[in-house]
């Protein structure tokens, strides 16, 4: 009996050692971006109610849930003027006017959401006034590819779709590589990722998924995926099936609401050295590479904005806050281009 209390005892220093180191790692990589998220509340010191929001606040938890359960808990707030955008809606009781044109789906990242900008300075916004179609903004930060995916398989996704859609907009950025081998996205633990198997995307949970609540088990598994796959040449080529193969399915579930649905692909470059991501190579690559060519021989439309739009420098801290997300004037210069060269 002795000896099995000692060695009771002694599980349960472990466990508490272990649990003290992963909440000082957890720490100390905050501490590490604090100043970096501190400087970001300078982008906008007119708006006050955009610097609360991106108060860094350290939170220590082992929560961990299916993106599922991350966009139900967002859902509630689709109804609302940033994720269904009609430009010239009554500004009090949101009623859109009569419309003869079909609406516009965004996917993508905080670019698509809107990071930093008030509901009327976003992509969203600038192409409902442009076009006077309702734009549906289904962007959400720190993620990717692999969220657009799942949405677009889920039936409830459709029922927040109130007009039938002419087109769908996906924002890239390089980072979105690593999103999708990552699986899980920042503080809050919310886990997805898709492997492809003969040919098709299948759902793929993170190994091990209960130990990537703690800190340090994320943090050791995000490296070995960086030094496995980023910096590795072999799977350069791989990289892009990937994420060509999201592309593909996302459209093939939206053809089957929206036979004639058109897809565009905007290629949104990121300055490398403003930016919090950890690049390797091969993500770079893999925004880079002349095969985004076979997703244009497959009817979609693919925009890469640096060539798109050549005299606008989309890096510069004139197109871009100090983290380097995309301002209004960005947006604007795109819309306009977007609107007038498709016809929208």
């Amino acid at each position: 009996m002795k000896k099995f209390w000692i060695v009771f005892i002694n599980i349960i220093l472990i466990c508490l050692i272990f649990l003290g180191v992963d909440y000082t790692s957890a720490r100390i990589d905050h501490n590490q971006n604090f100043q970096s998220i501190m400087n970001d509340l300078n982008i906008r010191p007119d708006k006050e109610n955009i610097r609360e929001e991106m108060i860094p606040v350290f939170s220590y938890n082992l929560k961990l849930i299916h993106f599922k359960k991350f966009w139900q808990n967002t859902r509630i707030d689709f109804p609302s003027e940033r994720r269904v955008v009609h430009a010239s809606s009554d500004a009090q009781n949101c009623t859109p006017p009569p419309r003869q044109k079909n609406s516009i789906i965004v996917f993508g990242c905080s670019f698509a959401e809107g990071a930093f900008l008030e509901d009327n300075e976003t992509f969203e916004y600038k192409l409902s006034k442009l076009t006077n179609r309702t734009v549906y903004n289904r962007g959400f930060s720190g993620f990717g590819l692999g969220q657009m995916v799942w949405q677009t398989k889920q039936p409830e996704f459709y029922e927040d779709i109130k007009e039938p859609v002419d087109y769908v907009i996906y924002i890239y950025i390089f980072d979105h590589l690593r999103r999708i081998y990552e699986h899980k996205y920042g503080h809050i633990n919310v886990y997805l990722g898709y492997e492809e198997k003969n040919g098709q995307l299948v759902e793929k949970n993170p190994p091990m998924l209960q130990l990537n609540r703690f800190h340090i088990i994320k943090k050791l598994y995000t490296e070995y995926l960086f030094k496995k796959y980023y910096l590795s040449q072999k799977n350069k080529d791989k990289n892009f099936d990937l994420i060509k193969l999201h592309f593909e399915e996302a459209r093939k579930e939206l053809q089957k609401r929206y036979p004639n649905v058109k897809f565009i692909i905007l290629k949104h470059p990121c300055d490398t050295e403003r930016t919090p991501f950890e690049v390797g190579y091969y993500i770079i690559d893999s925004y880079t590479t002349p095969r985004w060519k076979e997703l244009e021989d497959e009817g979609f439309i693919v925009k890469d904005l640096k060539t798109y739009i050549p005299n606008i420098n989309f890096e510069s801290q004139e197109y871009t806050f100090p983290d380097g997300h995309p301002n209004q004037k960005a947006w604007d210069a795109v819309a306009e281009k977007l609107v007038k060269d498709l016809n929208l």
